[in-house]
């Protein structure tokens, strides 16, 4: 006995919803008119939507992006051009970073400020140091005459915050600072001492006749000079 297989009735997807919906609240077809509102509806919620973005545009870029068809099309367009800037901003923000390195003819809490700005910089763009790394970073960057400052700090076991960081630079600058003040002063003091101590003093030795100041020739005769030695004083 041969079976012959029943051919099912083929109907569009489109017609068969139609069916189904025909007999629910009265569906219909939607009308050419239903269709035109519909449309209407979008274009002007795209116009109020492309607007809103040209609204917070300043007026030059206001005139370049205006003549955009849409709104989906001026997005795109914003999207691209400042993406890319962000990117590029993101790798001049990190190669501020990178080539900052300080020297001595600052002072270290000022240049501590631009450091400071560089990191704002960092994390406005959306990147993440940790605080230690930070630390660590400032550290490793000290000008050449607070190497020794620098050595103790890196030997240090214990974690060190920024902000504790900053305070005990302060101190130690105002340390070099008072030292440096020190050391001018005492320079000054005698610099001066030397010059109203200097005084042309001739004196014998053998049959030369030298010529010398007196703080220059005391050192190396101790005890050997007398009123005997010196011939004559010129003021």
């Amino acid at each position: 006995m041969h079976f012959i297989p029943h051919k099912p009735h083929v109907t569009s997807h489109s017609a068969h919803l139609s069916s189904l919906l025909a007999g629910v609240n009265g569906y219909q077809h939607p009308s050419v008119q239903s269709r035109l509102a519909a449309v209407d509806a979008w274009k002007h919620s795209d116009f109020l939507c492309k607007n809103y973005i040209l609204n917070g545009l300043d007026n030059a870029l206001y005139n370049v992006y205006s003549p955009m068809v849409n709104a989906k099309a001026l997005w795109e367009s914003l999207e691209r051009k400042y993406k890319t800037e962000d990117a590029g901003s993101k790798k001049f923000v990190v190669g501020k970073f990178l080539d900052f390195k300080m020297v001595d003819s600052k002072t270290v809490i000022s240049q501590v400020q631009e450091f400071q700005l560089i990191l704002h910089d960092i994390h406005a763009e959306g990147m993440v140091l940790r605080e230690s790394f930070q630390v660590a970073a400032l550290i490793e960057n000290f000008p050449p005459t607070w190497k020794d400052f620098k050595n103790y700090l890196k030997h240090k076991r214990k974690e060190m915050k920024l902000e504790d960081l900053i305070v005990r630079l302060r101190i130690e600058e105002d340390n070099h600072q008072s030292e440096k003040k020190a050391g001018n002063y005492h320079q000054e003091a005698k610099q001066m001492w030397l010059s109203k101590s200097s005084v042309p003093l001739f004196w014998f030795l053998g049959s030369a006749i030298l010529s010398a100041p007196i703080l220059d020739v005391l050192p190396l005769y101790p005890g050997r000079l007398s009123s005997r030695t010196v011939s004559t004083v010129v003021g």
